[in-house]
């Protein structure tokens, strides 16, 4: 049976931060914050004696974030390898310092002057079912100074901050390289438009490239041997035929002004040439062969805005690999959106008091890992109807939660994983209504908060009385 030590232990195995007492360090702190993720450094520790030694251990010359989660990533390698697709989905999130009084050595800016903050720029192994595998790779940085948005065009890929796209797509090549049983996607969203990113992946012929991509297209692009505006590329695409219909459920956090987050979009699908940009530092560009795929909104919801995509992607379509099949791909792009609220509402790492860049980093890269636990178990739990719970669950644990939620004694037979997270989801105030789905990760994790504090309290001794608790 396999407990929250057992799961650390295993994850972080590979660990090497150069002195031993430091590796259990980690696994000690990585306990102390898992069992308490939306809680202070301060409150998740067992007191000032262990808050200190936390402290300690991030201000250590030796403790970083690529350190940290090394082992991580290579544990999430292994999963990758036993899995046939994997979507690699990368996107930008901000760490926004501003509210902090005191000031944070070794910050940078955001959009404005008066920001403190830096970007995280996470790529994590997701599969089509939406398990989220683990962190990839990882890319962090601090803008010293705010571009000048005129200077861009002048500049190449590799000299922007847009090189990080591409950094991703490689990696991904490599892991693709590495697993010739397992078909890897790089997915990301507009702001990797890049024509560079098109010549990365398609135009270098000498390129051995093993990885695909799926890109949300954010710019209207010239097509080859076509100057009238209707052979723009969206302008194409709008005026071919529909060959499918998708629907799909929008999650909570999009659905904004509308009534229902049910979505029905036509979908139509054209393999195109795209024409290189002009501009002196372009001249090197050629031509790109893509498979473009448009959906647009069906009978979109009064006063919303219809929702409207232009995927491109490296993939050609067949019998097996249709546009739907590609749109279904994108919408496990969402999955890395969960993944930056598990991290900022569900871990705060926002809040984290602590005085420097390096100390903040390297906190968060153990948050990083934390969050995708979170995200594991509650994805995992939705699909495991016969499996028993103590596969990610200790004894303790789901017993207490059982008592919790139900106030009688828990049963002699094993519950599922299915059924305990539903459980632990009310704990943490899913209603469990046959329209409420599945219980989301804000639930199960605040759920478990309550089975850990009443651990906490019983001094994890299962001779209480579950009356009173």
């Amino acid at each position: 049976m396999k407990s929250h030590s057992n799961w650390i232990i295993e994850e972080l195995s590979g660990v090497s931060l150069g002195d031993k007492r430091l590796d259990d360090r980690l696994f000690q702190i990585s306990e102390s914050f898992y069992n308490s993720p939306e809680l202070s450094i301060q409150s998740s520790c067992n007191g000032w004696a262990e808050t200190k030694a936390a402290y300690r251990f991030f201000d250590n010359e030796k403790v970083t974030a690529d350190k940290i989660l090394s082992p991580h990533m290579e544990s999430t390698l292994q999963r990758v390898s036993k899995e046939k697709i994997v979507l690699m989905v990368q996107d930008t999130t901000l760490i926004d310092c501003s509210h902090r009084e005191s000031a944070i050595d070794g910050i940078g800016h955001l959009f404005r002057d008066s920001d403190q903050g830096f970007l995280l720029h996470p790529t994590i192994a997701v599969t089509p079912d939406k398990r989220c595998l683990g962190v990839v790779h990882n890319h962090c940085w601090v803008r010293k100074e705010l571009g000048v948005r005129h200077d861009f065009s002048k500049k190449t890929a590799s000299e922007k901050e847009t090189q990080r796209w591409l950094e991703s797509y490689r990696y991904s090549n490599e892991i693709a390289k590495n697993n010739p049983g397992t078909s890897v996607i790089n997915i990301a969203d507009r702001e990797a438009d890049v024509y560079e990113f098109f010549m990365e992946t398609l135009g270098n012929l000498e390129a051995d490239n093993n990885a695909g991509w799926i890109i949300r297209s954010a710019y209207n692009r010239k097509l080859m041997n076509s100057e009238k505006p209707e052979h723009l590329l969206w302008n194409k695409l709008r005026a071919g035929e529909i060959v499918q219909q998708i629907e799909f459920d929008l999650p909570n956090y999009k659905k904004h002004d509308r009534k229902t987050n049910k979505v029905t979009q036509e979908i139509r699908a054209a393999r195109v040439t795209l024409k290189p940009c002009k501009g002196i530092k372009m001249r090197s560009l050629k031509p790109v062969d893509v498979t473009a795929v448009l959906c647009t909104e069906k009978n979109t919801p009064e006063g919303a805005k219809p929702i409207e995509w232009l995927l491109l992607t490296s993939i050609e379509l067949n019998q097996e690999t249709t546009p739907e099949i590609i749109v279904q791909y994108y919408l496990c792009r969402w999955q890395i959106e969960l993944y930056f609220k598990t991290l900022k509402s569900g871990c705060k790492i926002e809040c984290l008091q602590l005085d420097s860049y390096k100390k903040l980093n390297a906190c968060i890269a153990l948050y990083m890992i934390i969050a995708w636990r979170i995200m594991f178990i509650t994805m995992v739990a939705r699909d495991a109807k016969n499996v028993p719970c103590t596969l990610l669950l200790g004894d303790e644990e789901w017993k207490t939660a059982f008592i919790l939620a139900n106030r009688k004694p828990p049963p002699e037979q094993i519950p599922t994983l299915y059924e305990m997270t539903r459980i632990i989801g009310k704990l943490g105030g899913f209603l469990g209504r046959k329209s409420d789905g599945e219980s989301g990760i804000k639930a199960i994790w605040t759920g478990m908060n309550k089975v850990r504090q009443a651990l906490t309290i019983t001094n994890n001794k299962m001779d209480y009385d579950y009356e009173i608790i």
